[in-house]
């Protein structure tokens, strides 16, 4: 007869073993992006949750069992985290989205107290707290699933889909086996049921990272905003593209999809991806029409016959769609806000105009 215990034991130790192998090769190749140092967090709260049963906490468990209990309970913000900084290059992550994160964490950990003192609560609290869990997940899941298309990194955009989307649905498939067994009786096999499929999930899951060779695979530039002035090439191609960008500029369309702007161009659109990733050094096609529009942006805020033209006017005429996105690609290329820069600029106009006259005068 198969012992459920034993089972359960040997799949958690598997598992555990499995994310410090992986955590390893990270840290060893990757370990200066924030993606990776997110990850390691993330494989932290995942081994504190294969370490550590499912049953209630007990006051006469002890200090350590209590901070490897609290320490699963951030897995799924941080899975969420990880989605947003690696799949939609952000290069850094605002305090809101740590705090939202250390305050949902702190709260479970208050609900855990309440819940040792109080075990008739456990199974109200526990309910409430895989709400909040699943809200997490679904929202990491989300995030690897929009920004698909945008996607320029063709190892990625492949484990979009096909792999990472297995994190967020192992992490939803663990808050509904620990909500049902809070009710089945046999706790024990719905929680061997759990640890048997984590080292399928997390083996191969680490096997496909392993294998993709790109170089700026899960790293990237401190901003990926690349200058649009135009540099001497001899690939035609690009000739081509910066060209139609400039004279046509397409990215005035805040609907512009890489395969909308293949067709216009008559080109196929893997060789645009590719020719955007691999020429231009782009990691996100969002990023690529971000360049262009910035570049009018600022063009238009340092122009003292539009001083009097609305910020937001000149935002949506060069293809922003909302002003928060505008607002937060040009914090991330500037490092200031769209009227200070204007101010600046402006000022730095009047300037140069007040010496010219000097210069003209004598």
């Amino acid at each position: 007869m198969v012992d459920i215990v034993k089972l359960d034991i040997m799949a958690r130790g598997g598992s555990v073993a499995l994310l410090l192998l992986w955590s390893l090769l990270l840290y060893r190749d990757h370990r200066f992006t924030l993606a990776v140092r997110v990850a390691l967090l993330m494989n932290v709260s995942l081994c504190c949750y294969f370490v550590t049963p499912t049953a209630p906490w007990s006051l006469a468990d002890g200090i350590g069992y209590f901070l490897l209990k609290a320490g699963q309970f951030a897995a799924p913000c941080l899975f969420w985290l990880h989605s947003r900084i690696w799949f939609d290059d952000v290069d850094r992550i605002g305090w809101p989205s740590w705090l939202l994160c250390i305050g949902s964490t702190a709260i479970f950990v208050a609900v855990m107290i309440i819940s040792a003192y109080n075990r008739d609560m456990y199974s109200t609290l526990l309910t409430g707290m895989i709400i909040c869990w699943s809200a997490f997940a679904v929202a990491g899941i989300w995030t690897v699933w929009r920004g698909r298309q945008n996607d320029l990194i063709e190892g990625r955009r492949e484990l979009r889909v096909h792999v990472i989307s297995l994190i967020g649905g192992y992490i939803l498939f663990i808050l509904a086996a620990n909500v049902f067994a809070n009710f089945y009786p046999d706790s024990k096999t719905v929680s061997a049921a759990v640890s048997l499929v984590a080292p399928v999930v997390t083996a191969y899951l680490v096997s496909i990272v392993v294998s993709i060779r790109h170089p700026d695979f899960l790293g990237w530039p401190a901003t990926d905003m690349q200058p649009v002035t135009p540099v001497a090439s001899d690939d035609p191609a690009v000739n081509r593209l910066r060209s139609f960008m400039e004279h046509q500029k397409p990215y005035r369309n805040e609907a512009l999809t890489i395969s909308g702007l293949a067709a216009q161009l008559g080109e196929q659109e893997y060789r645009l991806r590719r020719l955007i990733n691999g020429q231009l050094g782009y990691r996100n096609f969002a990023s690529f029409l971000n360049g262009y529009r910035l570049a009018e942006v600022k063009a238009a805020l340092s122009d003292p016959h539009q001083k009097d033209v609305p910020i937001l006017t000149i935002a949506i005429d060069s293809g922003f769609g909302s002003l928060a996105s505008f607002h937060r690609a040009f914090r991330q290329a500037e490092g200031c806000t769209p009227s200070s820069f204007r101010a600046a600029a402006l000022t730095n106009s009047e300037i140069d105009q007040s010496n010219l006259k000097s210069a003209n005068i004598h």
